[in-house]
């Protein structure tokens, strides 16, 4: 709150802000007058997730004969940089050089570190992919993660030359 005590103004108002910090739900919020047992007023206030920033911590290219599976790990943080946590987040896979690439669940809660992750399978092709990431709270909350399958060289695709 920007001020816990405060005189009223002319018209008998006072204002403040009340911040709820990074967790959503329903709050119950009282204001009284002190030494006045009947002067109260209580009422319910509503905090949604309000997400600044969406960020991705994945590697950009990875070996797509190596590596099949590969997690899509995105951070989601307010206006202050704080972590939001428990937040639906959408995973998507805009483009991919074919249609065998899949996401293991396209919706994923950020835990308690903000964090949200996704695996991405790919498919038999290598090149560039382009996936989302978009907060089901926040749809403003949006990052598209460009990511490259580089073809990788197969034990039974070498020649052995004497």
């Amino acid at each position: 709150m920007t001020k816990t005590t405060d005189t009223t103004d002319s018209v008998g108002q006072v204002e403040t802000k009340i911040q709820f910090g990074n967790v959503k739900g329903v709050y119950q919020v009282a204001a009284f007058v002190q030494g006045v047992p009947s002067a109260i007023d209580t009422f319910s206030a509503t905090a949604k997730s309000s997400i600044a920033s969406l960020t991705a911590q994945n590697s950009t290219t990875t070996d797509s004969v190596k590596t099949t599976n590969i997690p899509v790990v995105i951070t989601a943080k307010d206006e202050d940089s704080l972590i939001v946590t428990q937040t639906p987040i959408v995973f998507k896979i805009v483009n991919a050089p074919d249609t065998l690439y899949r996401i293991n669940k396209d919706t994923v809660m950020t835990d308690i570190t903000g964090k949200a992750t996704a695996t991405l399978t790919f498919g038999k092709k290598s090149g560039p992919i382009v996936m989302s990431a978009t907060s089901i709270d926040d749809a403003t909350a949006h990052i598209p993660i460009p990511l490259t399958a580089t073809p990788g060289i197969r034990c039974k695709d070498l020649q052995y030359i004497r």
